[in-house]
């Protein structure tokens, strides 16, 4: 009996690579010093395929990300391809952030970048969400790309996006709009070009900023239970953390300030004040270039905003395909300047 269970489990490992043959692993391990600080960023990559038949093919992605905070963010997606084009599902990038912002990332860093800065004029855009995605077949090299937000539950934006891409003989154009109900909209437009070694980029980025009024909350702290059973150091530690968080804390006792009050079962509180945002249009143009010497890659990149100008090199030493050392100089004009020294392996 027992050989015969011994005998069962060897055959299902041993065919337990074919029933999964279509699954792979990927991701990377950087570790970058940023000014005097070390910070690390992981990713993994875990995707599967499998043939429906008919030209048809669905797949999976489960993409993770870690860095010193811990769990930074994730995509989880399941798609179905074919002559069609592609209709995917699930937690991840729209274009506003899978495409425009990664467009401009010329340098080899992770920490430092022109993306969250003047690119943007400081104002958020889309980031990863429950989403629907479709993009279209090639055709002639044009394509047509959708994807839509609608719920918002997961405390994103809700918001629609539509992308066109064309491609031919080195030449990449791509335009998007994007809009958040009742807030902000972009307009996207860029193009690279590439010439054997050398990659040359140029952006445009329009931001309708929607006007935000104050916002002021009360945010809970410790429970009537808490003090009632005379836990001082309850108290005391969770007044500690608001105050930290620059906020007005109180005890119930003394209210005098109308900055804290009883909510539900909550006796100490903060008050959180959104300030307001007037209405505006803002504009940026980005120009960047990428040039491979043998085993070095060089990248240059320049943002000139409405907000702020900023301006990027970086030096990339390819030890292999997989690991690779960097340097990166990130500039903003009349703010802070950021040296990145980073080491990064692939697999």
């Amino acid at each position: 009996m027992k050989k015969t269970i011994i005998a069962s489990a060897i055959a299902a490992v041993a065919a337990a690579p074919a029933a999964f043959a279509d699954v792979s692993l990927k991701g990377n391990v950087m570790a970058e010093f940023v000014e005097d600080n070390m910070v690390t960023r992981n990713d993994f990559v875990i995707s599967a395929k499998e043939d429906l038949g008919n030209g048809m093919t669905a797949a999976i992605k489960m993409h993770q990300v870690y860095d010193n905070t811990g769990t930074a963010g994730a995509d989880r997606t399941v798609s179905i391809s074919g002559d069609f084009g592609t209709l995917t599902a699930g937690h991840m990038e729209g274009f506003q952030e899978g495409t425009f912002d990664s467009f401009i990332e010329v340098d080899a860093a992770h920490d430092t970048t022109l993306e969250s800065g003047g690119w943007d004029n400081g104002v958020e855009g889309f980031k990863r969400a429950a989403r629907v995605m479709y993009v279209s077949p090639s055709m002639n090299g044009l394509s047509l790309g959708l994807t839509s937000n609608g719920n918002g539950t997961d405390d994103k934006f809700t918001d629609n996006e539509v992308m066109v891409k064309y491609s031919n003989a080195g030449l990449t154009v791509m335009a998007g709009m994007g809009d958040v109900d009742g807030g902000n909209e972009f307009e996207n437009l860029v193009a690279t070009y590439k010439m054997g070694d050398l990659e040359l980029r140029a952006g445009y980025r329009n931001v309708d900023r929607a006007a935000v009024s104050e916002v002021s909350e009360l945010v809970a702290g410790v429970t009537n239970a808490a003090i009632a059973a005379g836990d001082q150091e309850a108290m005391n530690t969770a007044a500690a953390q608001l105050a930290a968080a620059n906020g007005n804390v109180v005890l119930a006792s003394d209210t005098s300030g109308a900055t804290a009050a009883v909510v539900g079962d909550t006796i100490l509180t903060k008050n959180v004040t959104t300030a307001a945002v007037t209405a505006a249009e803002l504009s940026s143009t980005f120009i960047g270039a990428k040039y491979t010497m043998g085993a070095n890659v060089i990248g240059l990149g320049f943002v000139d905003s409405d907000t702020a100008d900023e301006s990027i090199v970086s030096l990339q030493h390819n030890f292999s395909k997989t690991t690779s050392a960097y340097i990166t100089q990130h500039n903003v004009d009349g703010g802070a300047n950021t040296t990145v020294i980073g080491l990064a392996k692939k697999f």
